[in-house]
């Protein structure tokens, strides 16, 4: 067991370096309306750095916000909140739930790093449908206890991340299943968000809104991107956790197109 939790724990780590918050909202009266916000996968492929997300999480914005600045500088102005790193659409797919934005802001502040996706050039269909029951973790953005918290100091916090580790469930071309319950939460600003204060990951089933667009982590022995979380499959919640993610592959081929 402490073999298995010393494993979650480094893979968890290595994802937390490539996820990030991203807000989405409009530019109203020259104040920023956030409308909703998920998580960004850091990735870099072919000499290009992109922010990775799902099509679900932006649809319909005009404004998107990332690594603005990871600090103890709280109580950002609105107005300057538009002046921050606003990145830029590149592409949606709505068939695979995929979204690919540039223009992130690698900062010594942001702590943050660009995952080379050709480390995951190993992982196929065929190679990871004979690996059911590997482990697997996601690190994810916590938006059901923060999304209504001061979000413009979300830009400048970790705000809350949760973990969660299981095994591979199945595989499909178009679709990956793993049976994922929260089993740590890896940040938690009660002094911004003190409703935070009684939330404890304790194994079962959570809300985990916020987390679309993280990704899915393997090691093998290093930690490897398989995937990207789209959200929870139909499934009898007091029994199974099954969240279902978006293949690595399928974002390749698609980053391929582009």
């Amino acid at each position: 067991m402490d073999e298995i939790e010393n494993a979650s724990k480094q893979l968890s780590e290595a994802a937390f370096l490539h996820t990030d918050l991203i807000a989405v909202g409009h530019n109203v009266g020259g104040n920023f309306r956030m409308t909703g916000l998920g998580s960004v996968t850091l990735i870099s492929y072919e000499n290009e750095q992109y922010a990775i997300t799902c099509e679900h999480v932006i649809h319909d914005c005009s404004l998107f916000f990332s690594g603005a600045g990871k600090g103890d500088t709280a109580s950002i102005n609105e107005k300057d909140i538009l002046q921050c790193q606003n990145l830029k659409l590149i592409a949606t797919c709505e068939l695979h739930d995929i979204a690919i934005l540039s223009g992130y802001n690698q900062t010594v502040q942001t702590k943050k790093n660009f995952y080379p996706l050709e480390e995951s050039d190993s992982i196929t269909f065929a190679s990871l449908s004979q690996n059911i029951g590997t482990l697997c973790i996601f690190v994810g953005v916590w938006g059901k206890y923060t999304q209504r918290g001061p979000w413009n100091d979300m830009l400048y916090f970790n705000a809350c991340y949760v973990s969660g580790s299981s095994g591979i469930a199945d595989v499909k071309e178009n679709e990956i299943i793993a049976d994922f319950a929260a089993k740590e939460i890896i940040e938690k600003r009660t002094d911004i968000f003190p409703n935070l204060e009684e939330v404890e990951a304790t194994g079962g089933t959570l809300d985990f809104s916020g987390c679309s667009g993280c990704g899915l982590w393997v090691a093998t022995p290093t930690p490897i991107l398989i995937g990207i979380l789209l959200g929870r499959t139909r499934c009898d919640i007091k029994t199974q956790h099954l969240i279902h993610f978006t293949p690595i592959w399928k974002v390749k081929e698609f980053l391929d197109r582009l």
